[in-house]
Formats: C-alpha cells, sequence, structure tokens
C-alpha cells in the first residue's frame, strides 16, 4: 500500500496542476477589477466608475458601476449610484463585447440600456507588466483597481 502512496499522490497533485492550467487558459487578461474616470463636464461628469470581469472560455460577465451616474438624474431616480450587470462574448483574447442585462439607479430600472452593447478593448500599453494594462470603452480608460 505505501508503495501505491507516492505514484497515487503525484498523479493527483499532477491532475491537479492540469486542471489549473485548463482553468488558467479559460481566464482572460480582462479579468479583474479595473477602475476609471468619466471624462470632466462637458463631456461627462468626471465621476468615478468601476467594472468588475470575469471571463470563462469566450464568454464574460461584467458588473458595471458609476458611482454619480447623471443618467439617475434623467429617469427621476432619488439616488445616483448607477449599476448594471452585462454579459457578452470574447473576439480573440483582446475584446469583450458585452450586452447590458441590467440596469438600474438604486431601485429605479433603466430600461433604455436594456440590449445596448458595450466594447471592452485590453491594452497591455506595450508592456508584460499586467499593472500596465487598460481596458477602453470608447470614452473612458481603465487602469487594474
Amino acid at each position: 500500500m505505501r508503495r501505491l502512496a507516492l505514484p497515487l499522490a503525484l498523479a493527483l497533485a499532477l491532475g491537479m496542476v492540469a486542471g489549473a492550467s485548463v482553468s488558467a487558459a479559460n481566464t482572460s487578461l480582462l479579468t479583474g477589477d479595473w477602475i476609471g474616470n468619466d471624462p470632466a463636464p462637458p463631456d461627462g461628469d468626471g465621476s468615478v466608475v468601476h467594472l468588475s470581469i470575469r471571463v470563462g472560455g469566450d464568454q464574460g460577465q461584467v458588473t458595471f458601476t458609476d458611482e454619480y451616474g447623471t443618467v439617475c438624474e434623467l429617469v427621476g431616480s432619488p439616488v445616483t449610484y448607477f449599476r448594471s450587470t452585462l454579459s457578452g462574448f470574447m473576439v480573440k483574447d483582446a475584446l469583450l463585447i458585452a450586452t447590458f442585462r441590467t440596469a438600474q439607479c438604486g431601485p429605479v430600472p433603466v430600461k433604455f440600456l436594456q440590449g445596448e452593447r458595450l466594447f471592452l478593448q485590453h491594452s497591455t500599453e506595450g508592456t508584460d507588466d499586467p499593472s500596465d494594462d487598460t481596458i477602453n470603452d470608447g470614452t473612458v480608460t481603465y487602469h487594474r483597481a
């Protein structure tokens, strides 16, 4: 029995490493938490915006929050904290095309955003250091949080 214990332990350990490799291959450089700022007025309000991205295989899930969503004023919400969930798909390794599934300002839904798309483009800024990575959505540039 002792003679089988070491080979069995090695086989299990290798299986765990192989499983971790497969799991790592199913993630993306976009996976993680990101922070940015809306443009300053008149193009935006300068508020802090957050992305939390999870990618598995070619599918992505995004939580987008805006600490001061001017859209909340437009929909008559009593609060200005905007939160939305998106789901989408990866194009190659650096682009996530995500669709708004839910959007709300506190208790008030922002229905006109549902079904709209957000294009999240990853950039390595030309270095191998992941802390230099950015994501751009066409308006905001996000950095790792």
